[in-house]
């Protein structure tokens, strides 16, 4: 596996992984329940830099973004420690975080454990910060060295060790609450921040809401003036904020009016590799500012009470903090939390337009300072899911999950990691309104332009549906498409020759499900989406974790579930790849629950759509689908198997309402057919049957084979409930069926995509929804969507993978384009 990293720190690593290494298989799926006890599972680290000798470990999903140039933000965890009490402070960096990936960027907590900066952590990670508290070192850019010596320590980054670790790792945007600076006093006492001396010499822009208001600010701002520090304010005015409150009643040296403007501020310190780092001050908005005078009484008292208690140095801040709080009954928290997810929304928002600017000039994303030695990555190693580094590094490092992978005759994924995934929306987008007018059926097959039920069975008209599309693309951009469903470990065995009951062939193991091998299909295709499932804590829930991990999708959105078993999936194949027979064990869904996904929400609002495969439990796709509904956000629904298709439909109008496209098989049509007739019997509501009556009725007009006309009858019951149905047909190809406004179908027949040699069949549908959902993501019409899909699953049918290697985005726009 080759893993492109950022930058002078080499661009090249090789993993190896070696199953003669001590230790074996149950050494590392051990060390991996150490590392990961708990509920969620943390991504493995995907490198660390030979430059640092392994002391710096990057998070997978945050050295993916920076490998591709997307928005990471770099975040403190002296906020956790010591900033706010648990468990707020645990929810705080939970919601921050949220804010983050809501706007389309990477979110990366620095922090200090087991000897190592990480960049980026678990929840698990993120708890033992939270519930460790001030017993946690505070630890600037002086103690760095000393807290990876000790591994029993935990320390948390300050805002100067923040920015340490982040331009070590390549993150050029830091989002804290506020900075350090001079104290009060500090003329005599010289207790001056080293905040403000990392600013002078670490090329990382700073979003926060000023200097804390128990600093002396005018001499801060000019400390930062003397260490050549550009310090900006964001938004309307150029007053340089105070932490708690907008006004300090002092300037600073420059405004900037919006996010493009902070971005260029950005790049332009970039490209003329200033040393320097700048301060963008994000005035706390008006409904959450304490009241000016109550804080600045409340700041007084607390340094008198510091002062008579002697209370100095690195134990000054959170002291006077914990007073103010304190004194204000809670106040001063309140407007803590608030600003501090307001600064997130902020830079995050900044370090999107940074990362499009940087792409649009050519600058590739590097480290701030690092020599270029090569690297070795080695997954495995004494934690199970670290990474070793150095010339000879994974020789004698402990084995994997990726071990088993090779066990059970696994391909490795080749090449992924050095596509570039593009989320350029703003580009690929065209505005709906005119293209509206050139394709009939646009009004149902828009990203985000669905129709929905109102009061009466009345229909939205087309015209409403473009708006909200037009709105949906503004809202929409840069944030990443959401696939909630399966992660399964796929195996298949194929037939070379049958005697009776019995043959002989050929088993392979992969790792895959519905809702995973759409994730990373549309990762292939450039279109890298949030995945949400579900593991176990068994051996096999560890090689879907690796899994993910490797090809880049990610792990953060995976949840562990206690005492269950990887999700398996039997599949038996002929000779020629047609399937025999196939048996499921999902039991580990069952142990998702509604709760389990509210972390996910920010993320799912502001996604341009949504994939949900019918693997998940009923009551956890509700919140989902409620969630989308009050949203707008489409959602494409994948029944995975017949006795599953149709549990969505016999849930509340609210939820239902929201699915705009779903991609069954002739039998789960069928039941969903049945399913829905059902469900308009027993409603009462005469209008449901009238209206599927209707449709059917249209379907001979059509101009369809007998064969055809069929299906598209079935799918007519379906309509009243789901827009856009797409029926997959095996060899026969594809037949998409749509509701029209006038209340009559639109039906297409699709071929099956040629291919020279059908190796398997499994994968190939879920090749076809992520090739759909590429197109509908980047605004083609759902009949030109659908066709790349086609395209997709015929690159997967002659790939003995679940999803095929030869998946690319230059494929999938040469098909958009053709078609």
């Amino acid at each position: 596996m080759r893993v492109r990293l950022p930058g002078r720190l080499g661009l090249l690593a090789r993993a190896r992984v070696s199953s003669r290494s001590p230790g074996g298989l149950s050494g590392a799926t051990s060390s991996l329940r150490r590392l990961v006890p708990a509920e969620r599972v943390g991504g493995p680290r995907l490198f660390s830099s030979g430059a640092f000798s392994g002391r710096l470990v990057v998070h997978t999903d945050v050295a993916a973004a920076l490998r591709e140039g997307r928005a990471v933000v770099a975040l403190e965890s002296t906020i956790i420690t010591h900033g706010m009490p648990y468990p707020e402070n645990l929810r705080t960096a939970l919601e921050v975080e949220n804010v983050v990936r809501g706007e389309g960027a990477v979110p990366a907590t620095i922090a200090i454990v087991d000897g190592k900066c990480r960049v980026g952590l678990s929840r698990d990670e993120l708890e033992l910060l939270a519930t460790t508290g001030p017993a946690a070192r505070k630890t600037s850019r002086r103690d760095i060295a000393l807290v990876c010596s000790r591994p029993e320590s935990v320390g948390a980054t300050t805002v100067s060790g923040t920015m340490v670790v982040a331009a070590m790792a390549g993150i050029r945007v830091f989002v804290t609450g506020g900075i350090g600076g001079v104290h009060r006093g500090g003329e005599s006492t010289m207790d001056v921040s080293a905040d403000l001396s990392e600013l002078g010499r670490t090329p990382v822009a700073v979003v926060c809401a000023g200097a804390k208001s128990i600093l002396d600010i005018p001499r801060t701002l000019e400390y930062l003036e003397t260490q050549g520090v550009t310090v900006a304010t964001y938004g309307d005015s150029d007053e340089f904020p105070a932490f708690f409150t907008p006004h300090s009643g002092h300037k600073a040296m420059c405004n900037l009016p919006d996010v493009d403007s902070a971005a260029s501020l950005v790049l332009a310190n970039q490209q003329l590799r200033l040393e320097s780092g700048i301060v963008i001050g994000v005035p706390i908005p008006d409904g959450a500012a304490a009241d000016v005078n109550k804080i600045n009484a409340a700041t007084l008292q607390a340094l008198r009470e510091a002062d008579e208690q002697g209370v100095t140095g690195r134990d000054a801040t959170p002291f006077l903090l914990k007073r103010i709080n304190e004194i204000t009954g809670g106040g001063s928290l309140e407007a803590n939390v608030a600003l501090v997810k307001h600064n997130a929304l902020v830079g995050s928002r900044i370090a999107v337009r940074h990362a499009e600017l940087a792409r649009q000039a050519g600058v590739v994303p590097s480290p701030a300072s690092a020599p270029s030695p090569p690297l070795t990555a080695s997954f495995g190693g004494a934690a199970g899911v670290g990474v070793g580094v150095g010339a000879g590094a994974g020789a004698g490092a402990g084995a994997g999950a990726a071990d088993l992978d090779d066990g059970l005759g696994t391909e490795r994924c080749a090449n992924v990691d050095e596509r570039r995934h593009s989320t350029d929306f703003e580009a690929a987008i065209p505005p709906y309104a005119s293209s509206f007018a050139h394709n009939h059926m646009d009004a149902l097959t828009m990203m985000g332009a669905h129709y929905r039920e109102q009061g009466g069975g009345k229909l939205q008209q087309p015209q409403q549906v473009a708006a909200e599309a037009g709105a949906a693309n503004v809202r929409h951009r840069h944030v990443r498409p959401v696939v909630i469903g399966g992660a399964v470990v796929d195996i298949a065995a194929r037939q070379q020759q049958a005697t009776g009951r019995e043959g002989v062939g050929t088993v392979r193991h992969t790792v895959g499900g519905v809702g995973l091998n759409v994730a990373e299909s549309l990762l292939r295709l450039g279109e890298p989406p949030l995945f949400i499932s579900a593991v176990g804590d068994d051996v096999l829930s560890n090689v879907v974790t690796e899994h993910c991990g490797r090809v880049g999708i990610g792990t953060d959105g995976l949840v562990r579930i206690a005492g269950a078993s990887a999700a398996t999936y039997l599949l038996n194949v002929d000779r020629h790849g047609e399937m025999i027979s196939a048996t499921g064990a999902y039991e580990v869904f069952d142990g998702v629950t509604p709760a389990m996904v509210e972390p996910f929400v920010a993320a799912i609002e502001r996604a341009p759509v949504v994939c949900v495969d019918a693997n998940m439990p009923t009551d956890v796709l509700v919140r989902v689908l409620c969630v989308c509904q009050a949203r707008g956000v489409p959602v494409w629904f994948e029944p995975t198997a017949s006795f599953k298709a149709d549990k969505l439909l016999d849930t509340p109008p609210v939820a239902r309402g929201a699915i705009t496209y779903a991609s069954p098989n002739e039998e789960e049509l069928t039941a969903m057919a049945a399913k829905a007739a059902s469900v308009a019997a027993r409603s009462g509501d005469p209008s449901f049957a009238r209206a599927a009556k209707r449709l059917a009725d249209h379907v001979p007009s059509l101009g369809l084979s007998a064969d055809m006309a069929s299906v598209a009858r079935q799918a007519a019951q379906v309509l009243p409930f789901i827009a856009n149905v797409v029926v997959t047909l095996d060899k026969r190809g594809v037949l998409l069926v749509s509701r029209a406004g006038d209340g009559e179908v639109r039906a297409l027949a699709m071929p099956a995509p040629p291919v020279d040699c059908v190796v398997s069949t499994n994968g190939a549908g879920d090749s076809l929804v992520a090739g759909s959902l590429y197109g509908l993501v980047h605004g083609f019409p759902l009949v030109q969507s659908v066709a790349a899909g086609c395209w997709a699953a015929g690159v997967t049918l002659q790939s003995a993978r679940s999803v095929s290697d030869e998946l690319s985005q230059e494929g999938i726009e040469r098909a958009l384009k053709a078609f």
